[in-house]
């Protein structure tokens, strides 16, 4: 049996900044979550385990509109989904390991103004019905081969105000391959995407825009030594346009992503360091754009890339864990020969903890660089975060966590303020 838990959360803040947009109600905003998940399996034989899974979360949050008719308007945005999912995983032969996961799931979004659900995009309801099949054969020492197929058929609605109905029938098969030639390591990973897609709007007929994609990925890896190891790859990917991105402009295209890095990895019982050199593109990338007044939509636009060096660090160090990454990078939109908009060219984590008199004992700080947004500028920042965790008993653990444990004031987006000091204490019952 797996873990089940119900957190809660209730904080309020100045969503807006008046100062920056001053047509925004200037109240605090109230923000309540709720979240439950559980999981069961049951071994029915040695080589037979069915397992049932059920999630669902609920949140309420106070929201301002910097355009709305009066300051003095209150904004509420409420979200519920439910997931429930049944798996099965079957041991064919002492190589071949199948599981089969079917999964249906409810979301739903809505708007309110003044106390009354805004009649244009104030509902907006999705449900998925969704099916994975997914092997692994260990086909010889030193070879494993995976295979199977992604299903899912969606079906979103946009309320009355602005009617939209999308019926999504997306299926995808995959296969890989991992082998070993002492000290060489080859990857690869081949699959087919393909997405129908029929949109509904009021007053017009129904408009199909179905779309495929082939994408793969090939992976290197050397040993130099025990420790010291060299890796490279390569990669394509896909992705189509959102039910939310489609009601909004629904002649967007999908996007098609080329990745590729190398990387070195230095790796012992007490430490593990690896440095990657990466560089990516997007092609018609999807992004936000705003309209006039608080209105928006989305669009496609010509390229997108980045390039830069990520390091990690993980080690044990005088009864220590530590843990450590930094990126700097290039976010580049290639079309209009800007820094893409809320993207830092520098940023990175430092994580430290330990086991102290039955408690786990840590601190974690992250530090972005500046951004822009359009015109503005967004000065960088560092958070500090504080937690605690102590097992009680053999089944239950309790923890707490300080989340910006300096009251650091910091933007993500201008105009929009971000929360400041929060405690929250969690306790997880898991079964053994």
């Amino acid at each position: 049996m797996g873990p089940a838990c119900r957190a809660q959360a209730d904080r309020r803040f100045f969503g807006i900044n008046t100062a920056q947009k001053p047509g925004a109600n200037p109240d605090r905003d109230a923000y309540e979550a709720e979240f439950w998940s559980a999981k069961i399996d049951r071994q029915l034989g040695a080589d037979t385990t069915l397992g049932l899974r059920v999630q669902g979360g609920r949140s309420v949050a106070d929201t301002d509109n910097a355009w709305a008719m009066s300051p003095l308007d209150k904004h509420q945005f409420k979200k519920d989904n439910q997931v429930l999912g049944v798996s099965w995983r079957q041991a064919f032969t002492a190589d071949w390991f199948s599981n089969l996961e079917v999964s249906t799931s409810e979301l739903t979004y809505q708007d309110f103004e003044n106390g009354q659900r805004l009649s244009s995009y104030g509902l907006f309801e999705g449900r998925q019905n969704a099916v994975r099949w997914f092997n692994t054969w260990n086909a010889e020492p030193g070879a494993t081969i995976n295979f199977g197929v992604d299903k899912s058929l969606d079906k979103f609605k946009v309320d009355q105000g602005a009617a939209y109905d999308m019926d999504r029938d997306a299926t995808g098969y995959f296969a890989g391959l991992t082998k070993k030639w002492s000290p060489l390591t080859l990857q690869v990973n081949v699959r087919h995407d393909e997405i129908k897609m029929v949109q509904q709007v009021p007053g017009s007929a129904s408009q199909k825009n179905d779309a495929s994609a082939n994408t793969g990925l090939l992976g290197l890896g050397y040993a130099l030594t025990p420790q010291w190891s060299l890796s490279a790859s390569v990669s394509n990917g896909f992705r189509a346009p959102t039910a939310s991105e489609v009601s909004k402009n629904p002649s967007l295209r999908p996007e098609t992503h080329r990745s590729a890095e190398v990387g070195a990895t230095y790796a012992t019982e007490q430490l593990l360091m690896r440095v990657v050199a990466f560089d990516t593109e997007t092609q018609d990338a999807i992004v936000y754009k705003p309209l006039a007044g608080w209105d928006y939509t989305y669009e496609s636009v010509g390229r997108i890339q980045n390039q830069g060096i990520e390091a990690t660090v993980r080690a044990n160090w005088m009864g220590y864990a530590v843990k450590a990454s930094a990126v700097n990078q290039d976010p580049w939109n290639a079309v209009t020969l800007k820094q893409l908009d809320r993207r830092a060219k520098s940023y990175g984590t430092l994580d430290v903890s330990r086991p102290f008199a039955g408690y786990d004992l840590g601190a974690r700080v992250y530090v972005s660089g500046p951004r822009k947004d359009g015109s503005m500028s967004l000065a960088g920042y560092s958070l500090w975060s504080l937690y605690a965790s102590r097992k009680i008993g053999s089944d239950w653990t309790a923890r707490v966590r300080l989340e910006n444990a300096f009251d650091k004031a910091y933007q993500l987006a201008y105009g929009y303020n971000t929360p400041g000091r929060g405690i929250f204490a969690s306790l997880q019952y898991q079964p053994r």
